[in-house]
């Protein structure tokens, strides 16, 4: 995402947690551009694998979420499409974009959430979630206190000039620490 490994949140926070903990291991099972049900499949199918102390659960926007084909292969969806340049080759999927909506996201969010949580519950782990609106919140914070008001400032963002830069992953890893 624009982003060097050292200067992303988990990396941050792994070295905050060192300062005090010297044996804390950090396992971070993200993938870049993964919607909310990708996050939540691949924490059901670790845990039970890693057994972590704690899983701290970072989900994206809600309307990052998938639907499947009729083949099996999964389809990442999210709330643009149907503004979508190309929208001559989604005709036939026309009522199923008329569920995409807040309601739905928000639906398909608690859905994700309450099964990892329960699943940590049930192994007796930690579970702490935070979402991409945090670290939006935290970007705007830094932007506004360093003047960054006007759309040609670049403000803290990666080098693909779309995702979160490294201040703010900084901030979002002390305040997750």
């Amino acid at each position: 995402v624009g982003l060097d490994d050292h200067q992303v949140w988990t990396e941050q926070l792994r070295k905050l947690l060192r300062k005090k903990y010297d044996k804390v291991k950090i396992i971070n099972v993200s993938c870049p551009g993964a919607s909310n049900d990708y996050i939540a499949r691949t924490l059901f199918c670790t845990l039970n694998t890693i057994k972590p102390d704690v899983v701290i659960a970072q989900y994206t926007y809600p309307n990052r979420r998938e639907a499947i084909w009729e083949s099996g292969y999964l389809w990442e969806l999210n709330t643009t499409i149907p503004n979508n340049e190309n929208q001559d080759e989604y005709e036939e999927f026309q009522s199923w974009f008329m569920t995409i909506n807040d309601h739905t996201d928000a639906y398909n969010m608690t859905k994700n959430h309450n099964l990892i949580q329960q699943l940590c519950n049930n192994l007796k782990i930690s579970y702490f979630v935070w979402h991409a609106n945090h670290l939006l919140q935290f970007q705007r914070q830094y932007d506004s206190q360093n003047n960054f008001f006007y759309k040609n400032d670049r403000g803290d963002l990666a080098r693909d000039g779309k995702h979160f830069g490294p201040r703010t992953h900084s901030i979002f890893a002390k305040k997750v620490y």
